[in-house]
């Protein structure tokens, strides 16, 4: 029975292309999880012997946005502490 889906699209280019294209529209998560599903679709065509390798493989790393969480500093967690304990709202 012919399939109806051809793996032979699936070069690095193209998909690195898509996987770059999801990260700009739908950021990081989406991107990891793009290539996390079509690491598994491609690596069931290879294991049906569609294609020879799982190029998904070698698309590129996805980059995560820098975070602008930071730690704070000693002094001003002491002050946070010390609001903290001042606050009956807080205490509550």
């Amino acid at each position: 029975m012919p399939s109806i889906w051809s793996a032979r699209p699936c070069s690095v280019s193209r998909l690195d292309r898509l996987v770059a294209e999801v990260h700009d529209r739908y950021g990081t998560a989406a991107a990891k999880t793009t290539r996390t599903v079509l690491s598994g679709m491609v690596g069931l065509a290879v294991r049906h012997d569609a294609l020879d390798r799982n190029p998904v493989r070698d698309v590129g790393r996805i980059e995560s946005e820098k975070s602008s969480a930071r730690a704070l500093t000693l002094d001003q967690a002491r002050e946070l502490r010390g609001k903290t304990a001042a606050s009956e709202k807080a205490q509550e």
